[in-house]
């Protein structure tokens, strides 16, 4: 039975009508939480909100309230990652593969990048949310009927598989596109008028209407699965475990494209290392060779900013203690020169090391003017990295979706009443090998991916 949209989305507003208030409110708490992310706060609440949305819509859906397990904190946790590796998708992929040119502030950006921009973010989200399809189920499985994480994650794949993966893509794709549709017109306004100044008020009158789009777009979801919820038997262990080291291999698989993308977005807090590069024509401020145990200080002109340069490190500070501070080097090697060119307001810093010849630029301020978030991406991650997590996140369920499928075929089977034992024994070995099969084949993709996110946050400057 292919879960059919227009048919959930009449469901999902069904739902909505029982308790509008009570859901719009969890829609907000949930976002509210969201914004409190950075501070750790919402890394906790905001699952927890999406969880007491689900259990309301469930309850509504099924005519029973999902009792408060332990399997509530699989789901959050699992909810959590979804968020995490979906933004986070979308905001790679907008950053990693725009190629437009800076427009100035005063000037309205062409059309063109606007749509290239928007279509960049929604390839990565769609990239996220076919690597999470076949687990689609798995967080309301674990609130409504508990287990651990690993039998929500195999019934969740079985069911996708039975019902079609394609029709379920494209399930996720509607739910996801109505809860953000407040937001999605409120960009298209943006675009259309070429106005930046109201993005801010485009974006505040969108989010009060998502706290009612959210649940509704979640809603989909939950009358999917409760229409399929007697197919799914969930029980804590089989009399037969699956081997504990293809269990850990293939939970390895299934974490490493989120560890990736962990490990890109934490490279993104350190500030680059500047382009290679000879410092442009200007008036020369200072031309400093530094010698062993020494520290010149000097005063840059029409600016209360001071740097101190020595072998080991080159410091801009200002008068009240700001100031970009310590600006980094392409590895612990000393520094054999220093120049500062200015050209009109701003500084440019070459700096020779044993790493090679960079330059960075910091302004009046002493803030620096070259070290933005794709900067610092395309410094750290090639765009044949951006390129193999994207690859990674559409072969692991091609390629592992299939085996998940097996081993919860095979468990369903020895759970059964009467199962006939030589049958079973060909089912698990049948699996096993198929299992095995998808690990040999996704390992090297998957260890590429995570080695790409080790390079950027440890191994390039």
């Amino acid at each position: 039975m292919r879960p059919r949209p227009v048919a959930l989305l009449r469901e999902s507003a069904r739902i909505f009508r029982q308790h509008p208030v009570v859901s719009t409110g969890l829609g907000a708490a949930f976002l509210l939480s969201s914004s409190a992310v950075c501070c750790g706060f919402g890394l906790v609440a905001a699952p927890w909100f999406f969880c007491e949305l689900f259990a309301l819509q469930l309850s509504i859906a099924t005519g029973r309230r999902p009792d408060r397990t332990r399997a509530w904190l699989g789901a959050a946790l699992f909810l959590l990652g979804a968020v995490i590796l979906a933004s986070g998708a979308a905001w790679i992929a907008t950053l990693g593969m725009s190629t437009s040119p800076p427009v100035p502030l005063d000037q309205p950006p062409p059309l063109i990048n606007d749509v290239r921009t928007a279509g960049l973010g929604a390839t990565g989200a769609v990239l996220a949310l076919i690597f999470i399809g076949p687990f689609l189920y798995a967080p309301l499985i674990l609130i409504d009927r508990g287990g651990t994480i690993g039998t929500a994650v195999l019934e969740s794949a079985s069911l996708v598989a039975e019902d079609g993966i394609l029709s379920h893509l494209w399930l996720s794709v509607s739910s996801h596109v109505i809860q953000i549709a407040p937001v999605l017109f409120a960009a298209a306004v943006v675009m259309v008028t070429l106005d930046r100044g109201i993005v801010v008020v485009a974006v505040a009158t969108a989010l009060p209407f998502v706290s009612a789009t959210l649940p509704l777009g979640q809603g989909m979801i939950v009358s999917a699965w409760a229409e399929r919820r007697h197919r799914v038997h969930v029980a804590e262990r089989s009399a037969r475990r699956t081997p504990f080291a293809l269990r850990i291999a293939m939970a390895a698989l299934l974490l490493a494209p989120a560890g990736a993308f962990v490990l890109v977005l934490a490279s993104l807090a350190r500030p680059s290392a500047g382009l290679p590069a000879r410092a442009p024509a200007g008036e020369l401020v200072a031309d400093i060779r530094p010698a062993a145990r020494e520290t010149r200080q000097l005063q840059l002109p029409m600016t209360a900013l001071s740097v101190s340069v020595s072998m080991d490190a080159v410091t801009v500070t200002a008068s009240d203690q700001g100031g970009v501070g310590r600006l980094p080097r392409p590895e612990d090697g000393p520094i054999h020169r220093l120049r500062i060119v200015r050209v009109r307001d701003s500084f440019a810093f070459e700096l020779d090391t044993a790493g090679g010849r960079r330059v960075m630029w910091i302004d009046r301020a002493g803030a620096r003017t070259d070290d933005d978030l794709q900067r610092r991406l395309a410094c750290r991650v090639p765009p044949w990295g951006l390129l193999l997590i994207a690859l990674v996140l559409v072969a692991t369920p091609l390629l592992l979706g299939g085996a998940l499928v097996s081993v919860a075929r095979a468990r369903r089977l020895e759970l059964s009443d009467g199962a006939d034992a030589r049958a079973l024994a060909l089912a698990w070995a049948s699996a096993s090998r198929r299992a095995w099969l998808a690990i040999v084949l996704l390992a090297p993709l998957s260890a590429a991916a995570v080695f790409t996110g080790i390079m950027a946050l440890w191994l390039l400057p």
